[in-house]
């Protein structure tokens, strides 16, 4: 881990220092733009207000977003909530919550959304994708759609083919309309929205039949049991295998225990920082995708961390020999991270923590044993 930060100073470096910025990167609790951007912009975190247009691509992260300015070419953009009212002069890819889109889409949008709303005005130039709670489209998509929604709410046109997956259909304007051919997928027939269009109609039933509804009852319920056998399988296997190791870890997560937070917060909170400085370098992509493969690897296994660890803390902390009430200890944990998945997270700053002290001093240890032998 310590040679991974070291190369990601450096590779800091070598990017501060280079004569010619291809971007501009920020990131922070509350963030205005209001500076001219004249290369990509990246931004992360807090609060977002971008007030200034972009001469490129802007990806960005955050909360409470606001696009007041336009954006020349590709625009990238996760949130909560998320107000674009600038132009994009290409396309567009959204994720959030509440989406409220009042400008000009030049390119494709695709939106991944809770309330998602189109205003009237919004032209979009090309194909519309969307996945929604609700989706309310008050002017025109040129292209073709294809819409995924619980309730799809058409005050306006889409100028060709459309494919759309819905719950509930809304036409409250009495001027929606779909120019060319659709096909539509529903419990049931939806007559106002059959009314909608000027050319074919082809309507697919969704039949969830009792079979479908018995086998993913099956499905979740083994995938359950699974999941709860892989996690206490593995975490005994991996225990009795590296128990020594994991006592030395939970010494230090006993006697180190702020210092393990911090080393776990800064580990979770520094690697995406680290992946985005890297993937926008060339010669830094390698090692930004072996960092998020670690980031990935790091979140899908952290139960497993979290059981391990915690199991070894209370087997040394109450001095227990006898293999089978170990094994006890890791199944109750198991069971616990299971059901109350969410502290998962919470612990894990302290268990991931610990174990990058405990692997940062075995590295220096090594080390320092090397220079002795010379």
């Amino acid at each position: 881990m310590k040679k991974i930060f070291l190369m990601m100073i450096l590779f800091t470096t070598i990017i501060l220092w280079v004569p010619v910025y291809a971007f501009e990167m920020q990131w922070g609790e509350d963030i205005v733009v209001s500076e001219p951007v004249e290369d990509d912009l990246y931004i992360a975190w807090g609060i977002i207000d971008i007030q200034v247009p972009v001469k490129g691509d802007a990806i960005v992260a955050g909360w409470d977003i606001s696009v007041n300015a336009s954006i020349q070419d590709d625009l990238i953009m996760t949130g909560g909530n998320i107000d674009i009212s600038g132009d994009i002069g290409d396309d567009a890819r959204i994720a959030g919550g509440n989406i409220e889109i009042d400008a000009n889409i030049d390119g494709d949008l695709v939106i991944w959304g809770w309330e998602v709303k189109i205003n009237k005005g919004v032209t979009i130039g090309w194909d519309l994708v969307v996945w929604a709670g609700r989706l309310v489209l008050d002017w025109v998509v040129e292209w073709k759609a294809k819409i995924i929604a619980w309730q799809f709410v058409l005050n306006w046109s889409i100028n060709r083919d459309a494919e759309i997956t819905l719950e509930e259909f809304k036409n409250t304007s009495g001027s929606g309309v779909i120019e060319w051919n659709i096909i539509y997928k529903s419990k049931s027939k939806i007559p106002s929205l059959e009314n909608s269009w000027k050319a074919s109609v082809v309507y697919q039933q969704i039949i969830v039949t009792d079979t479908v509804k018995k086998n993913f009852i099956w499905f979740i319920a083994w995938f359950i049991l699974i999941k709860l056998l892989s996690l206490f399988i593995f975490s005994t296997l991996i225990y009795f295998y590296f128990e020594k190791f994991f006592f030395k870890v939970t010494k230090t997560l006993r006697k180190e225990c702020w210092r393990s937070l911090l080393y776990g917060f800064l580990t979770i909170a520094l690697i995406p920082m680290a992946i985005i400085i890297l993937f926008i370098t060339i010669i830094g992509i390698p090692f930004a995708l072996l960092l998020t493969f670690v980031y990935v690897f790091l979140f899908i296994f952290l139960n497993f961390i979290n059981v391990i660890v915690l199991s070894s803390f209370l087997i040394r902390y109450y001095q227990i020999e006898i293999t089978h009430q170990k094994i006890w200890i890791i199944l109750w944990l198991t069971l616990i991270f299971w059901i109350i998945n969410g502290i998962g997270l919470i612990a894990g700053l302290f268990t991931v923590g610990a174990l990058m002290i405990r692997k940062i001093d075995i590295l220096q240890s090594v080390r320092g044993l090397q220079r002795h032998n010379m």
